[in-house]
Parts: structure tokens; sequence; C-alpha cells
């Protein structure tokens, strides 16, 4: 409750910019976010979100439900999930996660109103086994420019996801493979979509693609 007091104080209905860090974060079970209409936060562009350790989904999704985050236009979300309070599995964790950021509702039926981002930004500090990131993009309808930074891991991209795509930037990603990169963007070409920019850095393993790319 003293966490969307704060969100609804006068002066940050005039804020462009947010930046929250949650490390072992847990929410209180008296509260209940869905008694009350989410903060309006009308001049609200850039949201980033880091999120840390043991911190609990139920915190993480109802902090999300306090504010309206549909006017949001540049979206930042940058996960650790490694712990040593408990015994979850690290690409767990960041699923609950991702799910309790974009999703209303833990089973993805329903997504997130992130309707007006157009830039995203995700990174995992660390490796991990291999998580299906394409599910959030249900939730960024109209995101242009993605930068997707995942240590050791290939993102898996899906065309039906992602049909507004102008720039694709990818940092430090796969230990192996690359092909369903290499597929995704032979997919935007044959569907006519012109991808502006993409850029990799740091993803060795993709030079066996190279002459695909």
């Amino acid at each position: 409750q003293a966490f969307k007091n704060f969100l609804g104080c006068p002066s940050l209905r005039l804020v462009e910019t947010l930046s929250f860090s949650f490390v072992n974060a847990c929410s209180s079970a008296e509260f209940d976010p869905s008694s009350s209409k989410p903060v309006e936060l009308p001049h609200l562009k850039s949201l980033t979100l880091k999120v840390g350790a043991s911190t609990e989904e139920r915190f993480l999704r109802t902090v999300l439900d306090m504010a309206n985050v549909s006017v949001v236009t540049d979206l930042t979300v940058s996960i650790s999930p490694f712990s040593v309070y408990d015994s979850i599995l690290p690409n767990k964790r960041a699923e609950s996660w991702i799910s309790a950021i974009f999703f209303l509702e833990s089973i993805r039926r329903r997504p997130r109103s992130f309707m007006n981002v157009e830039v995203f930004c995700f990174a995992l500090t660390e490796s991990i086994r291999p998580i299906n990131l394409d599910y959030m993009f249900r939730a960024l309808p109209r995101v242009r420019d993605v930068t997707i930074e995942l240590p050791g891991c290939e993102p898996y991209l899906s065309n039906q996801n992602l049909g507004r795509l102008r720039s694709l930037r990818l940092k430090t990603c796969f230990t192996h493979g690359g092909n369903d990169i290499s597929r995704f963007l032979e997919e935007q070409i044959k569907l006519g979509r012109e991808i502006e920019e993409v850029e990799i850095e740091g993803c060795y393993s993709l030079r066996g693609n190279k002459g695909d790319l």
C-alpha cells in the first residue's frame, strides 16, 4: 500500500522517466491491487525494471498492476535470477518474472498493455538454460527497436509477434547454434518486411552463419 501511495504522489504525474530496482522483494498477502484503479502517470515515457535474487513473482505482478503503463514508449527490463536463498532454478524464476511483467495472470492468457512501447531492451545478466522470450512480445504490439542481451542463450523470435520491427540488436547471445535467428531474418524478408538495422555484438557462434546473414 505504501508503494502505491508513493506512485500516487501528485509530483509523479509530471515524471517522464522511472527506474525501479527490486532485490529479494516480496509483497504482503493483505494488499489487493484490484481493489482500486491503477495510478495514472500521463507523462511517463521511459520505464526501467531491474529485478534480482529472490524477488517474488507476486510482488512484481502487484507492482505492475498498480500503475497504468500503457503510455510508456521506451521499456527496459534487466533480470538476474540467481539467488543463494532458495533452490528455485534460475530459468524457472526468470520465466515467472517475465510472466509477471508482461501478463496480467500467470497462465499468460491476457498480455499487459504496453501498447505504445516502440523501443524495448531485455537483458539477462548471467547465462542460464534457454528460455522462451517470444511470448512477451504479445504485450508489445507496436515495438519497433529491439535489443536483446542473453549471455550464452539463443533468443527465439517469432515473425507473428514482431511484424513492425525496424532494428534488432543482439548482444553476447549464443554458445552454439544461431540458426533460429537466421531463419527469423529470412522469414522477415520473405514477408516483405524491411529491417533497417541489424547489429550483432559478441555472438561469436554466429560466424558460421555469416553467409546466410
